[in-house]
């Protein structure tokens, strides 16, 4: 498995940007764009109305969004499938099975990425608040959850920033 594969790929954008799997598997070109200078995933769809957000893109990621085509998907070669259509299903299956010859304990699913950079921007002190606007979670209370809608993207390209990975 290496840069090409679309496991590694789905492993590496994970990783660095705290999206759901399936939400990952939706990107294309067209939803890569420059906001205020900075690069961004602009999800389009999401298990709720929180999800729908703009990631800024990790620089560690810059080098896979560069040159992708409008109608080019981030990640190569999902097609929807199973009961419920999604495009992750192929992959959480490769991802499974990966696993176990990575010997990770079970339970370790392409989800629990999300909670690592979670765990990752908490540890580098980045704001509650901040990291479920990365996320796409809600933003609890009456100053944050009703009355502030978004935070100035440079501010969560900082944020995401401090996501790092030994050897990823």
């Amino acid at each position: 498995m290496g840069p090409r594969d679309n496991l590694y790929l789905t492993v590496r954008c994970l990783a660095y940007s705290g999206m759901r799997v399936e939400e990952l598997c939706g990107i294309t070109g067209r939803d890569i764009m420059e906001v205020g200078g900075i690069m961004v995933f602009a999800i389009r769809e999401s298990k709720s109305a929180a999800g729908l957000r703009r990631v800024p893109v990790h620089t560690e990621l810059l080098p896979v969004v560069e040159g992708l085509g409008p109608d080019q998907r981030l990640i190569p070669g999902t097609k929807p499938s199973g009961p419920d259509a999604k495009r992750s299903k192929g992959l959480s299956t490769r991802f499974s099975q990966q696993r176990r010859r990575w010997c990770l304990p079970a339970g370790v699913v392409l989800h629990s990425l999300r909670n690592t950079v979670i765990a990752k921007l908490e540890a580098a002190s980045v704001p509650e608040t901040t990291t479920e606007l990365i996320v796409g979670h809600s933003r609890r209370g009456l100053a944050y959850g009703r009355y502030s809608r978004e935070l100035p993207i440079h501010v969560l390209r900082d944020a995401i920033q401090k996501v790092r990975y030994n050897g990823l």
